[in-house]
């Protein structure tokens, strides 16, 4: 209810037509998605406004995808990060493969959404044959694209790749050089 609250009042009062949703956990509760649904639809909010919403690719599944649509979700945003198995283990990307990154591509073409994708490249442990797969999936599915965004891995205190590096000594805390990462 109170998101609803606050999602007609950027509809009523300020006339917006797209809301963008950054919480990636916003599609984690289908029960939640469907009475955000039957809220909107019994307010006549849905002909009102679309929505591109943050999701964590391990979330994402048919019913979730379809519950999105149906809530003229337009676009999701999610960090698919690598097509290399290797790398999203490095990356501790739980339940991230790419087998579900290609479950939600198909998902997304079934039921009309668009994708803005994330990658990382430059973990130590990528290959080029890494790098040429995550190439050849942003290649092959350009279609589906709004935007791509590829960034470097940025090594942050706290992490486990933080202790990794610090254990290889790549990092030099004195300027902070090797926060990004040489791939080997």
């Amino acid at each position: 209810e109170y998101v609803v609250e606050e999602i007609e009042e950027l509809v009523v009062k300020h006339g917006a037509k797209h809301i963008i949703v950054f919480d990636d956990l916003f599609l984690a509760k289908k029960q939640r998605l469907d009475r955000i649904h039957e809220i909107l639809n019994d307010r006549g909010l849905l002909d009102s406004v679309c929505f591109t919403v943050s999701a964590r690719a391990n979330l994402v599944s048919e019913p979730i995808v379809q519950a999105l649509a149906n809530m003229k979700g337009r676009t999701l945003t999610i960090g698919f990060e690598s097509a290399s198995p290797r790398v999203l283990e490095f990356l501790g990307k739980d339940g991230v493969t790419p087998d579900r990154i290609f479950q939600t591509l198909d998902l997304c073409r079934k039921y009309g959404l668009k994708i803005d994708p994330s990658f990382i490249i430059g973990s130590p442990c990528e290959t080029r044959e890494d790098l040429m797969a995550t190439f050849s999936l942003i290649t092959d599915n350009m279609d589906l694209f709004t935007a791509v965004v590829i960034g470097p891995l940025i090594v942050l205190p706290g992490t486990p790749i933080w202790d990794y590096a610090m254990s290889k000594n790549l990092i030099d805390l004195e300027n902070l050089s090797g926060i990004v990462l040489e791939p080997e």
